[in-house]
């Protein structure tokens, strides 16, 4: 492929380590209900940070539970304080970071109903494992997006396109990747927490999917809700809305998908997935089983650097029709209400 532009070295410290190896088990729950201090509105007016910094230097207003104006037809109701909003209409350099493996290319006018947006590449001709993708901090002096303590639900939603060369090669390869890094402050004598959302191909489940991982080491679970199962390759090149809740109070993981024929809703009470700290079930895959997720008392910190590792890529055959695009990206304590798509 050739390399048309690259961004290097922008990758924050959450970013280390990979994803892990199998998992499954679940039952059907009520996803829960989210509630929050305020309703904000996120859209293109510019970026937000409870930190009280501009984020990304696109004209934002700083202060804890600001809001963007709604601004065009991006704009995103959020139930509770907004920490970041990113909706890519400048150029930001560190908007996104890439290593070796990769390079990030800016497409105006190729985002979400013609907004800009950008666009992650990944090379065929390297040995390394690595990192290239969207970075959600507010800058290399600010690794984290979300004050220590603020909150035990995290809240990270966007918009997400795959092309179908890039869904098909996962299959095919068996190419995967890290879809964000989720991680909590560590109090004195705490272990790291991180949970991990891998997307990769398994043979257990056939599908190119989401994966919820403990760490960076334990099994891929994907126990999917509702009765009809989502893969990748069946809603490539068009927008998805995907939103996650890391929910330290409750003690679980959900996620959910908004497709645009209407299959996966999106709405807060029908999750594609959910695993559960405290369900003995959501700790069982084929090949054995795990600790459920830890927890501490400090709070969500960063979901790291999403879309951020990949593997061992050499001789994968990748050209310019693969990539992925990603838009409107929101952080917060409290629901993210889906778009229209």
């Amino acid at each position: 492929m050739k390399r048309r532009f690259s961004m290097i070295g922008f990758a924050c410290a959450a970013l280390a380590g990979g994803c892990g190896e199998e998992a499954g088990g679940s039952s059907t729950r009520d996803p829960g209900s989210s509630t929050g201090a305020q309703s904000s509105t996120a859209g293109s007016g510019g970026n937000t940070a409870a930190s009280g910094s501009e984020s990304a230097g696109v004209g934002g207003s700083g202060g804890a539970g600001a809001s963007n104006p709604a601004g065009g037809s991006g704009g995103l109701e959020v139930l509770g304080t907004i920490f970041v909003s990113k909706d890519y209409e400048v150029e930001n350099p560190a908007d996104v970071g890439a290593d070796s493996v990769g390079e990030m290319v800016y497409v105006p006018g190729g985002g979400f109903q013609g907004s800009s947006c950008w666009e992650l590449h990944l090379f065929g001709d390297v040995y390394d494992e690595d990192h290239v993708g969207w970075t959600p901090n507010l800058g290399d002096d600010q690794p984290v997006v979300i004050p220590e303590g603020a909150t035990q639900r995290m809240f990270v939603g966007h918009l997400l396109y795959i092309s179908q060369p890039m869904a098909d090669l996962v299959a095919s390869t068996n190419l995967g990747g890290k879809m964000l890094d989720a991680m909590m402050y560590e109090g004195p004598g705490d272990p790291q927490t991180r949970q991990v959302v891998a997307f990769d191909y398994k043979l257990d489940y056939g599908r190119v999917a989401n994966y919820l991982v403990k760490g960076g080491a334990g099994g891929p679970w994907a126990e999917q809700l509702g009765p009809t199962l989502f893969d990748f390759r069946d809603y490539a090149d068009q927008w998805l809305w995907i939103e996650y809740e890391f929910n330290a109070d409750q003690r679980y993981t959900a996620l959910w998908v908004k497709t645009q024929d209407g299959t996966f809703t999106g709405a807060q009470d029908a999750p594609l997935m959910r695993r559960e700290a405290d369900d003995p079930a959501d700790w069982v895959w084929p090949d054995g089983s795990e600790p459920p997720y830890d927890y501490t008392s400090l709070g969500w910190a960063t979901p790291g650097h999403l879309w951020g590792y990949w593997g061992q890529l050499l001789g994968v055959p990748f050209d310019e029709n693969t990539f992925i695009r990603l838009d409107k990206l929101v952080i917060s304590d409290g629901w993210i209400v889906p778009p229209q798509l």
